[in-house]
């Protein structure tokens, strides 16, 4: 009799396994293809190593299980139906930056309850870009060491940025962002640097643990 009822608890089990979809997230390196003149389809295979949560209920007692499950993707998409397009050069991490402009101002910079004010034979230099993230959580542009900017002059100066104008930006979302230099009128700048967090991720199994 315990013998029967253990054989059907583990079907219903399996069943359950079976039956409860399994949402799955690549925990590996993003696939990078490049492809010239990107036209036509593309085919994807990939193994991603995920968990199913699944809940039993025997009688009166519930479980709660983490199962670990291999998904296999075998699948084309057309690219033209892809949301997103742009060059790689305007890839930094985990955000695309796309320069739209850059203003010089004499004068006093004030947008949006932000004010600047130049110093002593100073000049104001507003850049402009739109920013998109690419990362799958918020981005909290406020925080230099998510996004941080420093304007190079011609004959390579650098320069810290004064304030900025860049609301956090959610996963996928493109914005407009501007960067306010305070710098000497006789500087000529050119160029942005941007500095934002990159993520790797670094597999340290069969490594020996030292004990």
């Amino acid at each position: 009799m315990f013998k029967n009822r253990f054989v059907f608890l583990a079907f219903l089990l399996g069943a359950m396994f079976f039956a409860i979809p399994a949402s799955a997230q690549d925990d590996k390196e993003p696939v990078t293809i490049n492809l010239d003149g990107a036209t036509g389809s593309i085919g994807i295979q990939r193994e991603l190593q995920t968990t199913a949560e699944i809940e039993l209920v025997v009688g009166d007692q519930i479980y709660r299980l983490s199962v670990p499950v291999t998904v296999q993707i075998d699948a084309s998409a057309v690219l033209t139906d892809a949301r997103l397009a742009a060059p790689v050069t305007q890839q930094i991490g985990m955000i695309l930056f796309e320069p739209t402009g850059i203003e010089r101002i004499e004068g006093e910079y004030d947008k949006d309850y932000t004010t600047v004010t130049p110093g002593s034979g100073n000049v104001i230099v507003v850049y402009r870009a739109d920013v998109t993230n690419l990362d799958d959580t918020v981005l909290e542009s406020g925080y230099t060491s998510n996004l941080d900017a420093i304007a190079i002059d011609e004959v390579g100066n650098t320069y810290e940025v004064e304030d900025r104008l860049c609301d956090n930006i959610n996963p996928g979302e493109k914005i407009s962002c501007e960067f306010v230099f305070d710098v000497p009128a006789t500087a000529n700048l050119i160029d942005l640097e941007i500095k934002t967090f990159a993520r790797k991720q670094f597999s340290f199994a069969g490594l020996d643990t030292g004990e």
